[in-house]
């Protein structure tokens, strides 16, 4: 590679490099608002709002936010149906989560005695009711507060600065 080309590549590493660690500093804080948040939401632990939310993600995976349905299921009352979530078994979730699979059943299990989760032929899903109800509205509400603290966070730190420089 010609000195050209090796410069700018390295300024950019050093340039990352130097908010690295910021960058780790704001996505642990945002982590731990956020695991707050849901333990708070469905009045579990940290472990159960995890698996929870693994749910979640697995559910509705397939509606990207700039996907047609995705947008279809973008603003805050507009919960994704059941009918279009796809479901998790708990030895996948498991491995999603990285916990035991018996640890994994035994907190879906109380999550479907709970209500908030139902076991369907393809899996497990987050039900549409459990989701819209007005305790998780206000998590939400309370969510995108923490996700505008993390880009602040991202951009008083120069971590943003950065990778709109590299173009990404």
């Amino acid at each position: 590679m010609n000195d050209a080309i090796r410069e700018p590549l390295e300024s950019d590493r050093q340039a990352a490099d130097s908010v690295a660690r910021l960058a780790q500093r704001a996505t642990v804080q945002f982590f731990l608002d956020t695991a707050e948040l849901l333990s708070r939401a469905i009045d579990a632990d940290t472990v159960r709002g995890l698996i929870f939310l693994g749910i979640v993600s697995a559910n509705t995976r397939h509606l990207s936010p700039g996907s047609p349905e995705g947008q279809a299921y973008a603003a805050k009352a507009d919960v994704a149906p059941d009918s279009v979530k796809r479901g998790i078994s708990v030895h996948a979730l498991s491995h999603q989560v990285n916990l035991p699979y018996e640890t994994t059943r035994r907190h879906v299990q109380r999550l479907i005695t709970e209500g908030l989760c139902e076991r369907r032929a393809d899996g497990i899903i987050v039900r549409a009711a459990a989701l819209s109800n007005p305790g998780m509205m206000r998590i939400l509400d309370r969510n995108l507060a923490n996700v505008f603290k993390f880009i602040d966070a991202l951009e008083d730190g120069g971590v943003l600065a950065i990778r709109r420089a590299r173009g990404a």
